[in-house]
């Protein structure tokens, strides 16, 4: 199938051509301030989904906070009712508030930004979240199978709480609570006998939180980080909730108004707060396979072009963040960033460009440095193969992780081993089968429906306000009227001296896209062109990052 893909908001920043720049929001800096203006209908809202209020777990208001003299009193009266409650079930029902009750007394601590309250407030809740499981895991098997929905629904609750939380502050120590509270649950988890009814039990703690419509995206989020903390068998049941989570939600997202489900996604994504990009594209892409089998649904396609554009919301939010960085810092973060397995960086590296529309800057070089290194570890795995069918298989493996919008990276990974394989006809037989079975051969086009939807084909145009749009469709979208075909073209400032025979020879100068120098050849590019180190390069000799030439 063609790729398609959707930038519903363009490229804001228009340049004023005199002596001083006048520059707007950059690109992502737009995408993430529409996403945050955006007002979603009320049944499909994440603050909905995120507000872990007092009633919401079932509790009281607050009344004193941990830094207070007397709040030793509330311990006391705490542990008074727990003691000598009459059965187990009181017993627990009365532990699980009381946990609740301090994470809120955490909260508002951590609000107030008061020292001692937070410390108090940290103990105090991670001291109630061990008691519990301290009594849980003494129960008979049958008692824990009655309690195993309540304690499902009360971890959900409380890392979305956490989550929140974190966003005020004290990050580091509410991430080792997030990770103390995953290590109780899935000890308890691993404990439990029947799997039968332990898939029962969550199944139903699922369908009874009565958050929004959407509410699958952040319950998948606990569970996709919760499963990892599991053994084989238990980890295959949370799969399987998962993927009978994302039906469901893949059942509602096709019930939201055509015109709002872009945003509405967008907007749920962006307020979740995945904190790993790898992980959100994963899940992103994994929902569009899902809405791909959907049958009679009359905007099946348009919503599979909606759901990719999910993306971004995290491609965005990561660029900002790189962007911010100077060189060093920059190269450090991705560095960090891309630490996973090659084909998984390739593939985001390949979004990237996608999604930025062939943005030139320092961050882009560094990630086509990261790139090649991880395509020739990739090629030299695949080389170190002997055994033909665990070629295929390996070939298979990696394909199954590359996202749709990306289908030419298979065919471009594919032709690459055909090209270091020239005489080998077993190398052959394979990649033309994997060809076939991908329907690599076919080419399919996506219909443009009600002008909604623009198809992603790099067919540029240059605007009449000089912004170049990924094609006629972008432009006629917004009501742009074109110059001309092709990107538009930084046109020489006669107001500047010519470029000079060092400038020429050190293959740079500083100049925004109006300094280009009278002179300046056209295979020159600029790059950081909306900050103060925009730079005209030749791409051919700045190649180390580093404002040296390399020849």
């Amino acid at each position: 199938m063609k790729k398609v893909f959707t930038i519903t908001v363009l490229t804001l920043g228009c340049f004023l051509f005199s002596n001083n720049v006048s520059l707007a929001l950059t690109y992502d800096e737009k995408v993430i301030s529409d996403i945050e203006n955006f007002s979603p209908n009320s049944q499909y809202n994440p603050e909905n989904d995120l507000n872990i209020s007092e009633k919401t777990l079932g509790i009281g208001k607050i009344s004193i906070l941990p830094d207070n003299m007397f709040y030793f009193l509330n311990n006391i009266k705490g542990w008074a009712t727990s003691t000598f409650a009459l059965s187990k079930n009181d017993q627990t029902n009365i532990l699980l508030k009381s946990s609740s009750l301090k994470l809120k007394e955490l909260e508002k601590c951590i609000q107030l930004n008061a020292d001692k309250c937070i410390t108090n407030g940290l103990e105090n809740y991670t001291n109630s979240k061990n008691e519990i499981y301290s009594k849980i895991n003494k129960l008979d098997d049958q008692e824990k199978n009655n309690i195993t929905e309540r304690i499902t629904k009360l971890e959900i609750d409380h890392y979305i709480l956490l989550n929140e939380i974190k966003k005020s502050g004290s990050k580091q120590k509410l991430d080792e609570i997030i990770e103390n509270n995953l290590q109780n649950y899935s000890k308890f988890i691993k404990s439990l006998p029947d799997n039968i009814i332990l898939k029962k039990n969550l199944r139903l703690s699922i369908e009874n939180y009565n958050q929004g419509k959407l509410k699958y995206i952040i319950i998948n989020k606990y569970l996709e980080n919760f499963k990892n903390y599991l053994n084989i068998e238990k980890r295959d049941i949370v799969n399987q909730t998962i993927e009978e989570n994302n039906i469901e939600l893949i059942k509602n997202i096709n019930t939201i108004n055509i015109k709002e489900v872009e945003k509405t996604l967008q907007y749920y994504f962006y307020k979740i707060n995945y904190e790993n990009i790898f992980d959100e594209i994963s899940i992103i892409d994994n929902l569009y396979n899902l809405q791909n089998k959907v049958e009679n649904s009359p905007n099946k396609e348009n919503i599979k072009i909606a759901i990719l554009n999910i993306k971004q919301i995290p491609i965005s939010i990561f660029n900002k963040e790189i962007e911010s960085l100077g060189i060093k810092e920059s190269e450090k973060k991705l560095a960090e960033t891309f630490k996973t397995e090659e084909i998984q960086n390739i593939n985001l590296i390949e979004l990237l460009n996608k999604y930025n529309n062939g943005k030139k800057n320092i961050v882009a070089y560094q990630l086509e440095e990261i790139q090649d290194k991880n395509f020739l570890s990739l090629y030299t795995k695949f080389n170190n193969i002997e055994d033909l069918s665990q070629k295929e298989k390996y070939l298979n493996t990696i394909i199954d992780k590359i996202s749709p919008e990306n289908k030419d990276l298979i065919t471009k990974i594919l032709e690459k081993i055909e090209l270091d394989n020239p005489d080998n006809i077993n190398i052959k037989i394979i990649t033309g089968k994997i060809k076939e079975q991908r329907e690599l051969n076919n080419t399919e086009t996506q219909l443009e429906t009600d002008g909604l939807i623009c198809s992603f084909v790099y067919d540029p145009i240059c605007g009449e306000n000089n912004i170049v749009y990924n094609n006629q469709c972008y432009a006629d979208k917004l009501g742009i009227k074109t110059l001309y075909k092709g990107e538009c073209k930084a046109l020489e400032n006669d107001k500047l001296k010519e470029i000079t025979a060092t400038e020429l020879k050190q293959g740079w100068y500083y100049g925004d896209k109006t300094q280009k120098k009278p002179g300046t050849p056209t295979t020159w590019t600029n790059i950081d062109s909306d900050s103060k180190n925009a730079k005209w390069i030749d791409p051919k000799t700045y190649t180390n990052l580093k404002g040296q030439t390399t020849k």
